[in-house]
């Protein structure tokens, strides 16, 4: 399969999963209720929170595994390596299990408010949340190994297929019985356990074990070389997941659930952007690591195709939530109260949301030269700056000064410390790829702006709006493709298809 139709289907399945959770959320809030969407949020927060265990570790033994398929790492030094990085997942694993079910009242009485939630339900649910979220975390490790063997496509179908499970198939169950939270989450369990068990019969049949090899001693030295030498990858991704969750952690704590579930609202339909932008890590970031190891000078021109395929898309999706959001939030929700405490978040936090998607881009280039000391450096001088003015923003504007802080630090991110980050793969590399893979496919995608003079939604209904939404971004998309060079790959396609047609004919 070319490495395209792989980036296409693993981008593919994210935005399915992101576009599976906005469909559903309606069905949640009408069958359980705000504050028990609220509580499946906070499930959402806190299996951010224990990411933070990872500090990078994953995504070193998915570069191994990279290394290992292509003969540049010796197999013994790879197997002990994944070895004691899976014993260190089930150690955190458990722990996350046992120290969740010892906090779970706290959490629920003291941390949460749970408003006229019934305090045994939400308990219960606190403490299944914390199982769910641990069989999360072990998937991690099985899905890392999978990805680092290049085996993008298998995994974009099976995200698709339990992601479908899990979201969706989740509704009928809760109409077949009670309807509330606690059945939520005993669905939830059943299948992550399902999802767990098939994860780790994959990963185990890429890495070829022979007799013997499966299970062996932990040897303390190959655990410290896994954690040294994910080091200063995990110091990147913590310090970016605490600028990432500190809004969302401020939020849970100084609002009701039923303003923190307009909040994560908001955040729900930001994280389109992310989930548009991340595959491009899975994807590309192990192909690009190979290339470079193999001293190959197709890695510029990959890293910048995959630039412009990403911008095209975060583009048309930008344009369409910032043109009609209001309208799209009330045709997704069908909540006017909802409506009224999201709205206007949205504009500002899509905004900073889009520029964390941009900044991603470089996370790659770092991934795949196996360097991360200049992202750390730039990364401890976002957080010594983030969070003192989130801090003080919070304190004089409530949540609206949590979207503006995420908004200004990301735009700083992008034109201060990116130049310096591209030059990782190549002099020059940011303002070429500035002026030729983003800036033309947004300025094409953003032209539908006059739409918004032309048709006004006010007078259609929830679905009609939906379906209205998806046209645009139809168009945007298309006219992205035709501002930028974008246009070039889509030419021959198009070309290829037409001659079909004609010679069918």
């Amino acid at each position: 399969m070319s490495i395209q139709i792989k980036v296409l289907l693993n981008t593919a399945s994210q935005v399915y999963m992101a576009v599976l959770s906005v469909v559903t959320l309606p069905f949640y809030i009408s069958l359980m209720g705000k504050p028990s969407y609220g509580l499946i949020a906070f499930f959402l927060q806190l299996q951010t929170v224990i990411s933070l265990l990872d500090v990078g570790i994953s995504a070193t033994v998915s570069r191994n595994m990279t290394l290992f398929k292509a003969s540049m790492l010796a197999r013994i030094d790879f197997l002990n390596s994944s070895r004691s990085v899976e014993c260190i997942f089930y150690v955190i694993g458990f722990a996350v299990v046992g120290c969740g079910l010892l906090m779970s009242e706290w959490m629920t009485h003291s941390w949460l408010e749970i408003e006229d939630f019934e305090p045994i339900t939400a308990l219960h649910a606190v403490q299944m949340i914390v199982i769910v979220v641990a069989l999360r975390w072990l998937q991690t490790f099985y899905r890392a190994i999978i990805f680092g063997a290049e085996r993008i496509e298998w995994v974009s179908w099976f995200n698709i297929l339990f992601s479908t499970v899990r979201i969706a198939g989740v509704i009928p169950f809760l109409y077949m019985g009670n309807g509330d939270v606690v059945d939520f989450f005993m669905f939830q369990i059943v299948f992550n356990f399902v999802e767990l068990s098939i994860l780790y019969w994959m990963a185990n049949r890429l890495i070829g074990y022979h007799a013997g090899e499966r299970f062996g001693m932990i040897h303390i030295s190959s655990v410290m070389l896994a954690i040294k030498s994910s080091a200063v990858i995990g110091i990147t991704s913590l310090l970016w997941a605490v600028i990432v969750q500190a809004d969302k952690f401020i939020a849970s704590g100084v609002t009701s659930l039923t303003v923190y579930a307009a909040y994560s609202i908001v955040v729900t339909v930001a994280s389109v952007m992310v989930l548009v932008s991340a595959p491009l890590i899975y994807a590309i970031g192990p192909m690009m690591a190979r290339l470079i190891a193999q001293q190959h000078t197709d890695a510029v021109d990959l890293f910048r195709n995959a630039s412009l395929f990403i911008a095209v898309l975060l583009s048309a999706t930008y344009a369409v939530v910032i043109f009609w959001g209001a309208e799209l939030l009330y045709a997704w929700t069908g909540d006017m109260e909802l409506v009224r405490l999201a709205n206007p978040l949205l504009p500002a936090y899509i905004t900073g949301t889009f520029f964390f998607a941009l900044n991603y881009l470089s996370y790659c280039i770092c991934y795949a030269s196996g360097d991360f000391r200049h992202r750390m450096k730039f990364s401890v001088l976002a957080v010594i700056g983030y969070l003192p003015m989130l801090s003080v923003a919070c304190h004089f504007f409530n949540e609206g000064g949590l979207v503006y802080s995420w908004l200004v630090i990301n735009v700083l991110f992008f034109f201060l410390a990116q130049p310096m980050l591209y030059r990782q793969l190549q002099p020059g590399l940011f303002l070429r790829s500035l002026a030729a893979d983003l800036i033309p496919p947004f300025v094409g995608c953003c032209s539908i702006f006059f739409m918004t003079y032309i048709f006004d939604l006010s007078q259609y209904g929830r679905w009609q709006v939906l379906v209205f939404a998806g046209v645009m971004f139809i168009i945007s998309l298309s006219l992205g493709v035709v501002a930028s060079r974008a246009r070039l790959f889509i030419k021959p396609l198009v070309a290829k298809l037409f001659g079909k047609i004609v010679h069918g004919y």
